[in-house]
Order: C-alpha cells, then sequence, then structure tokens
C-alpha cells in the first residue's frame, strides 16, 4: 500500500505554521527587551564617540564609563527572559511535535498518544546545565567582546568614531542573533526529538524515519542536502547544526516510503551554475573532479548541549589542505570578473 508524501505534507505543514509562529512571538518579545536594556550602553557608547577628539581621548573615556561592566550588568537583566522563552518554546514544540507524530503516520486504529508533560521532562533542553551555563555566560561573553573591540580600535589608532561605529554594531545586532540562536535550536530539537519519541511509542506502526530537507532553498547546507533522503531508525535522532530546518518523516510499517530523489540525485539534476552556487565553486571543482563522494559533505562536531551535531564538511576536511588549496586557487581563477 503506498503512502504518498502529500498525505503527510498537509501535517507537516500544520506543525511548521504552528513552530514559525511560535518563534515569531517569542523573537519579537526577546527582541523588545534586548533593545530597551541595550540602549544605555549604546547611548554610551556614542557619547564617547561625540566627546572624544583622540585616540587617548577615547582610551579614557571608555575606561571612566566602564562600558564592560555596564554591559555586562544590562545583559544580566536579560538571561532570565531568554530561560523563559526557552521553556515556552519547547513547551509548544512538544505539542506541535506529537500532533505532527500522529498525523504523519496515517489513520490508525489503536494509536497510542504519548502524554505531552512525559515527553517534555524527556526531552527538557531547558534545563541541561551545559545549556544554563551557557546562558548564564551570555552577558559576560558579549560584554567582553564590546571591549575587545573598544582595544582593537585603540590598538591600531582608529579615528574615535570608526571604534564607536564597530562597537555600536555589535551592540545593537550580535548578543540578540546570538540569542535567537539558542531560543530556535532549543525549539527545533525538542520538536523533533518530541516527534521521535511519539513514534518510538508506537514503533509498531512507524519503524523509522527518512532524513527530509529543504532542497528549494538556497539556504540549505550540502550537509543536509547530501542527508536528504537517508533513513534512519528510531534509536536516532535528526541532529543538524544549529537552526537545522530538516524534519523527519516517518516509514510506517506496511506502507511505501514516500518517493522522493536522495539529495545527490537531486543535486545532480541541477544545472551547473545553480551546482556552483549551491555549493561553492572550489568545492564543486572537487566534485566535477570526482574527488569526493557526495556524502563526503557531511562531517560532525560534538555540542555540549546537543551531543553529535552534523554540518557541511570544509573542502580542506575532505580532500587535505594541499588539493583544497589548489582547488581553491583554481575557483579564483575561474571566477567571472565583473
Amino acid at each position: 500500500m503506498s503512502f504518498a508524501l502529500g498525505e503527510i505534507a498537509g501535517g507537516l505543514a500544520q506543525s511548521q505554521m504552528e513552530l514559525a509562529a511560535s518563534y515569531r512571538d517569542e523573537a519579537a518579545r526577546l527582541a523588545s527587551a534586548y533593545r530597551q536594556l541595550a540602549e544605555p550602553t549604546r547611548t554610551a557608547i556614542e557619547r564617547v564617540a561625540a566627546t572624544a577628539e583622540t585616540v587617548e581621548d577615547f582610551e579614557r573615556l571608555i575606561a571612566l564609563e566602564d562600558l564592560q561592566a555596564r554591559m555586562a550588568a544590562a545583559l544580566d537583566d536579560f538571561e532570565w527572559q531568554l530561560v523563559t522563552s526557552g521553556e515556552r518554546l519547547q513547551e509548544s514544540a512538544v505539542r506541535s511535535a506529537l500532533g505532527y507524530a500522529e498525523t504523519s503516520a496515517g489513520a490508525v486504529v489503536g494509536w497510542s498518544t504519548p502524554n505531552a508533560a512525559a515527553v517534555a521532562r524527556l526531552v527538557n533542553y531547558m534545563d541541561n546545565p551545559a545549556l544554563r551555563e551557557a546562558i548564564g555566560n551570555w552577558a559576560g561573553y558579549h560584554a567582553e567582546q564590546v571591549a575587545n573591540l573598544a582595544m582593537a580600535g585603540i590598538a591600531q589608532g582608529w579615528n574615535p568614531r570608526k571604534t564607536a561605529r564597530a562597537m555600536a554594531a555589535y551592540v545593537e545586532n550580535l548578543p540578540l542573533v546570538d540569542a535567537e540562536r539558542m531560543m530556535r535550536t532549543v525549539q527545533v530539537y525538542s520538536y523533533r526529538d518530541a516527534v521521535i519519541e511519539g513514534w518510538r511509542e508506537n514503533s509498531g506502526v512507524v519503524r523509522g524515519w527518512w532524513w527530509r530537507a529543504d532542497l528549494g532553498s538556497a539556504r540549505t547546507c550540502m550537509a543536509c542536502v547530501a542527508l536528504h533522503g537517508t533513513e534512519h531508525g528510531l534509536n536516532e535522532t535528526l541532529n543538524d547544526h544549529h537552526r537545522g530546518r530538516c524534519v523527519p518523516v516517518p516509514i510506517v510499517a506496511g506502507r511505501e516510503t514516500p518517493g522522493e530523489a536522495a539529495g545527490a540525485a537531486y543535486f545532480a539534476g541541477l544545472d551547473e551554475a545553480t551546482q556552483i552556487e549551491r555549493m561553492g565553486r572550489a568545492r564543486w571543482l572537487a566534485w566535477r573532479d570526482g574527488a569526493f563522494e557526495f556524502g563526503q559533505l557531511v562531517t560532525t562536531y560534538e555540542d555540549a548541549v546537543y551531543g553529535e551535531m552534523r554540518t557541511q564538511a570544509s573542502l580542506t576536511g575532505i580532500v587535505g589542505a594541499g588539493r583544497a588549496a589548489a582547488y581553491t586557487a583554481e575557483a579564483r581563477r575561474r571566477r567571472p570578473h565583473p
């Protein structure tokens, strides 16, 4: 009996819409809170830049403002926002996941819906000591980076306004981007773990899952393209990189696996210009020459919170430093001139 991907897609789309809406709400809350807390630091930087005439003035006034301590104190107040946002995202992700776990398997008599609270406790990343430590270190880390920018500008003799612009740009964006990355990863990992937990409890119906990447998006990394279509057991989790967007699709007992071309076949069918854009010219030249297999685009790294994660391998990691340098040089020679 066949089970078309279209029958799964509705439930998947619904759960992804729920995730997106939940994340948008939390991201808006975080952005609003962050802007308020970061504003005094940004104002202090602008005040110093407006007053300092020389590099020596800038160094003296930065020390008087004690910007590192000021920013660390302000951002400390943001950490509880991260914790509460993470907890809300985790809870809503589990609810969406259990709905998708059931609908994706089709109308099955005797389906056992896991207890949402029990699953939430099982996939509870927000109580992971390593994540709590990362959140606890977040304010101090970013305050130190701003101080380092000030010291680098002073050491290089930059005009005070140039240094201040670099510092203000950092304060304006990067700590918030880092916070959003943490929260989005908590959400997607909670969702995927809960989905697979729902299938594990119904292992008589679902015997595994296959990896589905967003092949049509230029943002999808080559590791995820390579993993698209690979089959996995219920003892495995979908462990892509931070802020990943891949999803598991069930392999249902007695039903054909929904047919989609594997990532390698999909990529081989793209035109040359798109392949180069997606893979990068140097990596593409090596792949075209048969210097590596498509699956070698995947590598792993260890994360303190999520364990082993998968990401795109560097060309050096695939073919070695010497050959990578040669392909990079060739790519530069072949790059079209404006």
